[in-house]
């Protein structure tokens, strides 16, 4: 089977999230019913377990539909929504996002913050705090948290463009932010240091 182009995967992307976000919305909006109309201090545990892992997943589907979706259509999304996306996927984690925008972001760059934010995801086991900052049509994303673990064939990745062999599903967010990078025209710089770790875009 021939490998299909960047854009139709990223179609089949937007899709896929697309046609999963309304089933897991509808059993968000179900639970809350349920628990509208049982007596008070009677919701089952189960109800709340179900409806906090329905709510993850959602904003999952959410970072995923921005990172791996078609960015075809000129479009923006308000950094007021994509903050509120980035504090919904890291609510139960150690890794917490400082988002410093304002205004609208425009999609393809809402993309590489996304994107960028997942690659810095596997270089913090430990969470920590990570800080995107989006001036002047530029990021800077940087974390000081430790430890810092860097793939270094991954991350270089990024800045030569040199194809890096068997990337795995984990990893795909490196192969596509490099991908749409180039695509734009856009320079990636990664400084790694004993401070700390800057991605520049």
């Amino acid at each position: 089977m021939p490998e299909p182009s960047s854009e139709l995967a990223r179609l089949v992307g937007s899709r896929i999230c697309h046609d999963l976000i309304s089933p897991i919305g509808a059993i968000s909006n179900g639970l809350e019913l349920l628990s509208m109309v049982a007596p008070p201090g009677t919701e089952p545990e189960e109800l709340a377990l179900i409806e906090h892992s329905a709510r993850a997943a959602a904003a999952r589907i959410r970072l995923f539909r921005l990172a791996f979706g078609a960015t075809r259509q000129a479009g923006k999304v308000a950094a007021d929504e994509l903050r509120a996306i980035l504090a919904d996927v890291t609510a139960d984690s150690r890794l917490d996002v400082a988002l410093r925008a304002s205004g609208d972001v425009p999609r393809v760059e809402a993309q590489f913050c996304c994107l960028a934010i997942l690659c810095f995801e596997t270089a913090l086991p430990r969470g920590g705090l990570l800080t995107a900052d989006w001036n002047d049509a530029r990021w800077r994303i940087a974390s000081t948290a430790e430890p810092r673990h860097a793939d270094s064939d991954l991350w270089r990745l990024l800045t030569s463009g040199d194809p890096v062999p068997d990337v795995t599903p984990a990893q795909v967010q490196f192969r596509i932010l490099a991908d749409c990078a180039h695509a734009e025209g856009r320079p990636v710089q990664i400084d790694d240091d004993a401070d700390a770790l800057v991605m520049t875009i």
